[in-house]
């Protein structure tokens, strides 16, 4: 009995163990279990896959192709040969039997016809359509990396939503217990002659004390869905999951220079690899729709054979009894399937598609770099402006706790006190918002110059 009360101990203590040094989840632990986990990534694969065989299907046209056609069907009998029964040695054209349609009796017949062939050469068919197919298998492996970035930056947002609404919550909460603990003393200095408070600075405080809850419920609900999404991204459960940091603190200002960003997009982005092999894919289709026009040169194998046992074999060589046979040949021939204003009318639409993704791809090359430019000035605004946030609700929380200070002395106002509650409250829940703003922006930034998301 006591060495099994000794196993559950033990086993007691490591379970507490196992508790105690639970994973705290990280961002970068987040986006890498999101992308894991992500529906819309494993579908952007899959469509890959489609794109990977049919460069396989084009591939396999080069190989062989074996036609075969085999039936099992009923005929008539027929004994004697060519000519009338009644017909000996002096047998002629009015000889020629005409039975046909008075049988005798049935027979199974049974036919098989083959070609085995391979293509020797299609003047571009293959090659072109093959090529256009392993581009556009490249266009959706880059599918792939721009939902993973997309993925990455839904659980960036809910990572910096929670806390913010973390840090909104601390917020208020102080917030809240300074009004609590100022009304206690308005209270307490209501009864004191020589006190200025009178009964509607009483009620302003309860006032402004309602005003805090109400924004602290919703600071909880929209933490509690921030929490939920990330939950839901990471495939975490809400209730065991615990961030390893919950104070929102604002990222470095990115060091490269504008010019250099935007080289980078232009390098990096994985649409830029999408248009360029998208115009590679476009160029071997109007290639393939031109070899539309040629032929195709083809060798293999040819064979057919039947046999019906109720009906006797014709063995004249210049006849082919349908029914009672065997051939095969080597063959080589020449396929050519023309089809004039048809084929021009597809190379004028593949030429046209073509031409349209140039131009796409002319304004991406512009339009790009101004997007990354708009994304910087974003960031270098949103940095500049929770750095004089910060120091606006430091100087507030100064201001208030001077405030506060006075009135718990008797020597302050109660309005004065909660004008500095409101302004600190305000300002520091703007730099909190402004923080979340800036810190999804540069990784925004990042995301649009083709970089990680995260610094490694």
């Amino acid at each position: 009995m006591k060495q099994v009360t000794k196993y559950l101990v033990a086993a007691a203590a490591l379970t507490l163990c196992s508790q105690a040094n639970a994973e705290k989840l990280t961002l970068e632990r987040a986006i890498e279990l999101a992308q894991q986990n992500d529906y819309r990534t494993l579908e952007k694969k899959h469509l890959a896959e489609v794109a990977a065989g049919l460069v396989q299907e084009a591939d396999g046209a080069k190989g062989w192709l074996l036609d075969m056609t085999t039936a099992l069907a009923i005929t008539t009998d027929v004994d004697g040969g060519f000519f009338d029964n009644n017909c000996n040695d002096n047998c002629d054209n009015d000889n020629v039997r005409d039975d046909l349609y008075d049988p005798d009796g049935y027979t199974p017949f049974v036919a098989l016809k083959a070609m085995l062939i391979k293509p020797l050469m299609t003047f571009g068919k293959i090659e072109n359509y093959k090529a256009a197919a392993q581009q556009l298998h490249n266009v959706k492996l880059e599918d792939i990396t721009i939902q993973q970035n997309q993925t990455g930056m839904d659980v960036v947002k809910a990572w910096y939503g929670n806390q913010a609404a973390l840090g909104g919550i601390a917020l208020l909460e102080e917030a809240n217990d300074r009004l609590s603990a100022a009304e206690s003393i308005a209270e307490e200095l209501l009864d004191d002659d020589d006190s200025e408070i009178s009964e509607a600075d009483i009620y302003t405080l309860k006032a402004g004390k309602g005003l805090i809850q109400k924004f602290l419920a919703q600071a909880k609900g929209l933490q509690k869905t921030a929490h939920a999404g990330l939950a839901l991204l990471t495939g975490q459960d809400p209730s065991a999951m615990t961030m390893a940091s919950k104070r929102l603190r604002p990222l470095p200002l990115p060091s490269e220079s504008l010019e250099t960003l935007q080289q980078l997009a232009l390098d990096q982005r994985p649409e830029m690899r999408q248009l360029a092999a998208g115009l590679k894919a476009r160029q071997a289709l109007v290639k393939a729709k031109h070899a539309e026009n040629r032929p195709n040169l083809f060798a293999g194998i040819a064979a057919s054979v039947a046999y019906a046992p109720g009906r006797e074999q014709l063995d004249n060589p210049h006849i082919v009894d349908p029914f009672n046979h065997y051939a095969a040949s080597p063959l080589i021939g020449l396929q050519w399937k023309w089809q004039g204003a048809r084929t021009s009318g597809q190379i004028a639409q593949a030429e046209a598609e073509l031409k349209a993704l140039e131009a796409k791809g002319h304004f991406a090359r512009g339009g790009i770099p101004f997007q990354v430019q708009e994304a910087w000035y974003k960031v270098e605004a949103g940095y500049e402006a929770q750095q004089a946030l910060s120091t606006a609700s430091r100087d507030a929380r100064r201001a208030m706790l001077s405030a506060y200070l006075d009135f718990e002395a008797g020597t302050g106002e109660p309005a004065k006190a909660l004008e500095a509650l409101k302004t600190y409250t305000l300002t520091y829940a703007d730099y909190l918002l402004t923080v979340n703003n800036y810190n999804n922006d540069v990784i925004n930034l990042r995301r649009l110059t083709g970089q990680p998301l995260l610094v490694q």
